[in-house]
């Protein structure tokens, strides 16, 4: 258990759930503090599950809900849990994807139907699309804009991919080059994700 006061909680991704449990990706208000955790939430307990994260992001759970795949920003790689869908347990279960040179690093992620990973890749200018069992590229949706910062799916059909980007730290030049830097876009890329999962249920 960590103990940790609520208040000085601040929030990097937004909470999600898979059966039972919920994890989050949050680190300690604390000046000087360099490292976040990631922790499961069961309220009203708090139990750190990962320490001496950098920078976490994209979590996503496999359709079975035996694996669960979650990148740390700076490693440039996603990794792969076991997941206990009854108590919220995980164990490293290797790397899933070690992303190409020179495609950026990995920010946030979704996952369709057929258990592929779509990373949303800062630096990238684009979503990548990888085969979490094989570490294989399939896909990619360019977008003009250099830092990808997130994606989900959506629509009636799930069949929607959103894509959010960012301004933050490109210089003037590069505003010039990418002027729709900080738009959200979205695509049909021929699959469909898998609906978000809810607080409660």
């Amino acid at each position: 258990m960590t103990d940790i006061p609520l208040p000085l909680l601040r929030y990097l991704t937004k909470t999600v759930k898979c059966a039972a449990m919920t994890v989050n990706a949050i680190r300690p208000d604390i000046y000087g503090s360099e490292r976040w955790d990631s922790v499961r939430l069961k309220v009203p307990e708090l139990c750190t599950k990962l320490k001496k994260v950098t920078i976490s992001n994209g979590i996503v759970w496999s359709s079975n809900k035996k694996f669960m795949y979650y990148n740390d920003t700076p490693t440039g790689k996603i990794a792969r849990y076991r997941y206990d869908a009854d108590n919220g347990d995980i164990l490293f279960d290797g790397i899933a994807v070690t992303l190409p040179g020179g495609t950026g690093v990995p920010d946030g992620m979704a996952i369709d139907s057929d258990d592929h990973l779509w990373v949303a890749q800062w630096g990238g200018y684009g979503v990548y699309c990888y085969n979490p069992y094989t570490g294989e590229l399939l896909a990619k949706v360019e977008v003009p804009a250099p830092n990808v910062a997130s994606c989900a799916f959506g629509g009636k059909k799930m069949d929607t991919l959103y894509i959010t980007t960012a301004r933050a730290g490109l210089s003037e030049e590069q505003l010039r080059e990418y002027p729709l830097s900080g738009s959200v876009f979205c695509c049909k890329p021929g699959v469909k994700g898998v609906r978000a999962n809810c607080f409660g249920e």
